[in-house]
């Protein structure tokens, strides 16, 4: 069967579509400089990369509070807290996650993650291949998840805000030019550092 086509009508004739992914895009030229010690540097770049990894089709907004969920070998970022999800909750609470003005992420573990081997050790799995990732010669801002084509736009918005944030930061540092095997010698790394309360 052939559909017929109206020649009428024009898709999109006044490029509309665009108009959305401009104003996501317009607040990633105006965000807030900050300066970061190398340990917060590389901990806002691991919390930013998780939350980047997870499952999620909403754009979330500054100052709000997200729920970050492990379920079967997938990370989740929801709307909807542990408590709200009552006895329906299946996953495995991991932290509450904030988004800050600059596009980094706050994270806050939630008080069952200690006593969770599974979460731990995902925790763990995830921050190796990271320093892994990072444990080069390349110059730090070559690493950045500037340009993430294989993301779904969300988790691609938010990993372009966060790579202009931590550039933002090399620049105001002057370390620019620094790579991950001089920032890893810096910093004293523990096996979740994801979980240490006075970074997050």
């Amino acid at each position: 069967m052939k559909i017929k086509q109206n020649s009428s009508k024009q898709p999109n004739p006044q490029g509309k579509g665009l108009v959305p992914v401009l104003q996501a895009l317009q607040p990633l030229h105006q965000l807030p400089a900050h300066d970061r010690s190398s340990k917060v540097w590389l901990h806002d770049y691991l919390a930013g990369a998780l939350i980047v990894s997870a499952k999620f089709s909403f754009k979330p907004i500054i100052n709000q509070t997200y729920y970050l969920y492990w379920h079967e070998d997938e990370w989740t970022l929801s709307m909807i807290s542990p408590l709200e999800w009552g006895v329906r909750l299946q996953a495995s609470p991991v932290a509450s996650c904030v988004l800050r003005d600059d596009y980094s992420w706050q994270l806050s573990p939630h008080n069952s993650v200690a006593q969770n081997p599974e979460v731990l050790a995902a925790l763990a799995t995830f921050q190796a291949g990271f320093v892994d990732f990072i444990d080069t010669t390349t110059p730090l801002v070559d690493k950045l998840p500037f340009h993430q084509p294989n993301l779904p736009w969300y988790p691609r918005l938010m990993a372009l805000g966060l790579a202009k944030t931590l550039q933002g930061s090399l620049a105001r540092s002057g370390s620019g030019n620094q790579n991950g095997q001089h920032l890893l010698a810096d910093v004293s790394l523990s096996q979740n550092i994801l979980l240490e309360q006075n970074q997050i």
